[in-house]
């Protein structure tokens, strides 16, 4: 298969492990609060830095996807939707699908990977599995108990989802920044809707969750911002490719944080995010410049920090209270923080090295364009 032009975009992969961070410290404390032990769960802004770490991995997305796509069609005249969904499977799937062993059939029997609601797992084993299959966790996620070590596999299952339609939008659609904002805004009315109380009446809940953890609006706006780059749109790009836009867009997400307090629009963040990753992306002057080696290398193994996290949360956890206790809260919070992350870490470096890396050089037979992310 013939490679075009290479896209290098820099400070990325450094956004990747932020919001895998992000996700961490929420698990951290949700699976504290699990095995009742102090934790920081009653205030409401560890339960939103997880959130909005997702939002950040679907609007990074988003965007990434949108721009590869593009370049794609520019360089080639079409768009190559096999080689697209054969580069998705090969990334993707290899160790979506060990987790989801790992969670449904392996750790659940383990005594010591035992969690309050690990006898979620022996339960509807076979719809839980086709569901897994068919690339359906979030339907898991809104319709029975908590599933341990797997349920960030929800997010996956909402970009697979996507991706479904994402290539043949971009091939067959001549105003890409339309269609995409028309998802975009329906997404935020459909929220919008969604939050009134006669509508949401009448829906089932499990449907109102599965719906509000779509996050398409999220990816979406990733697309328009890379499509404005793309299709070099100078009028907006000189208002939002600034140092100013930078920090407005910074000092904006720590207003909507605030304020998400009351009230959550995952879409709303994305605006933003999008207008971040944009500039770090493509703005000659950066605030901070994230171009560091070390997290270049955290952000190219930030699928497997996001995969492997609970895992290595629940191994901290377990340890610290049974070596040392809570009755020292700071020390044993600290070690807990630094043993999870160094964990995870390490189980996403020997992943990537020896398990990933084998369907990663599987998937550059068929990337059109060559990229750094």
């Amino acid at each position: 298969m013939t490679k075009t032009k290479s896209l290098y975009l820099p400070n990325l992969n450094a956004f990747r492990f932020i919001a895998a961070s992000a996700v961490m410290i929420h698990h951290i404390e949700y699976t504290k609060l699990e095995l009742n032990l102090p934790n920081c769960w009653s205030q409401q802004v560890w339960g939103l830095i997880g959130d909005l770490g997702v939002t950040l991995f679907f609007t990074l997305s988003g965007f990434l996807i949108t721009i590869l796509l593009l370049k794609e069609k520019k360089e080639t005249g079409t768009i190559n939707i096999v080689a697209f969904y054969k580069r998705r499977i090969l990334r993707i799937w290899p160790l979506y699908y060990l987790i989801f062993f790992l969670a449904l059939f392996i750790l659940p029997y383990i005594p010591f990977f035992n969690l309050p609601s690990s006898f979620s797992a022996k339960e509807d084993v076979i719809i839980k599995l086709l569901l897994f299959i068919f690339m359906l966790p979030n339907v898991i996620f809104s319709f029975y108990p908590r599933l341990p070590y797997a349920v960030q596999t929800w997010s996956i299952g909402v970009e697979e989802q996507f991706y479904l339609i994402w290539p043949w939008l971009i091939k067959k659609t001549k105003n890409t920044i339309q269609v995409l904002l028309i998802i975009y805004v329906g997404f935020i009315f459909l929220m919008l809707i969604l939050e009134t109380n006669i509508v949401a009446s009448n829906i089932p809940d499990q449907i109102i969750h599965l719906i509000f953890h779509l996050r398409f609006g999220c990816m979406a706006i990733g697309g328009v911002a890379a499509s404005l780059y793309f299709y070099e749109k100078k009028k907006i790009l000189n208002y939002i490719l600034n140092l100013k836009a930078q920090l407005f867009g910074i000092i904006a997400l720590s207003v909507l944080f605030l304020l998400s307090q009351k009230f959550l629009m995952h879409e709303l963040f994305a605006l933003f995010f999008a207008l971040i990753i944009l500039n770090f992306a493509f703005c000659l002057k950066v605030l901070v410049n994230l171009e560091r080696e070390p997290f270049k290398y955290l952000g190219k193994i930030s699928y497997g920090i996001y995969m492997y996290q609970f895992v290595a949360t629940a191994i901290s956890i377990k340890s610290v209270n049974y070596f040392i206790g809570f009755e020292r809260t700071v020390l044993s919070n600290s070690i807990i923080y630094l043993t999870t992350f160094g964990l995870t870490i390490t189980l996403a470096s020997l992943s990537y090295e020896f398990y990933e890396k084998r369907f990663i050089k599987l998937k550059q037979k068929f990337q059109i364009i060559l990229s750094n992310s």
